[in-house]
């Protein structure tokens, strides 16, 4: 929901966009003015019209290091971004090192795979970084996680 884009606007149509009481709300409050995009100076409740509330964070990465089909050869990282929003939003990630050796796919809305990419004879541990940005509402917001891989040969065989 938005403000009206034209008329008169009441601190209560305010509070309400923002979802909090209007109980001794002010123009200069920092939520208000946040809303209306004047960190300071003059603020006035024209500066308001056609606003609409919104947020996105993001809260942080939890990531889960599996092993290989193959065992103790190499592994892969599952990332899971947490983000707390009320508007629609989009996220992607980029690799910030390391891209001749790995890739980073989408999964779902918040998950992504860091995995290798297949070089026959490559062998190495990396710790990758992973940018993960997130936009929704007009606000854009990236975090950073980094996770060791690693791509080992298969062990030499046993002498008997």
């Amino acid at each position: 929901m938005a403000l009206p884009s034209s008329g008169t606007i009441t601190m209560a149509q305010v509070a309400a966009e923002i979802g909090i009481s209007a109980t001794g709300l002010s123009l200069n409050d920092s939520r208000v003015r946040q809303l209306a995009g004047k960190p300071s100076g003059a603020i006035s409740f024209a500066d308001l019209l056609g606003k609409a509330w919104a947020f996105l964070n993001l809260t942080g990465v939890s990531v889960t290091l599996t092993a290989g089909p193959n065992k103790r050869r190499y592994n892969f990282a599952d990332m899971t971004v947490g983000i707390s929003t009320n508007t629609a939003w989009s996220m992607s990630a980029t690799l910030l090192n390391h891209t001749d050796k790995l890739i980073v796919k989408q999964t779902g809305s918040n998950t992504f795979r860091v995995d290798h990419k297949y070089k026959p004879g490559t062998w190495y541990t990396v710790t990758a970084t992973v940018r993960f940005t997130a936009v929704g509402g007009g606000i854009t917001k990236t975090i950073d996680q980094s996770v060791e891989l690693y791509r080992h040969p298969p062990p030499p065989p046993r002498l008997s």
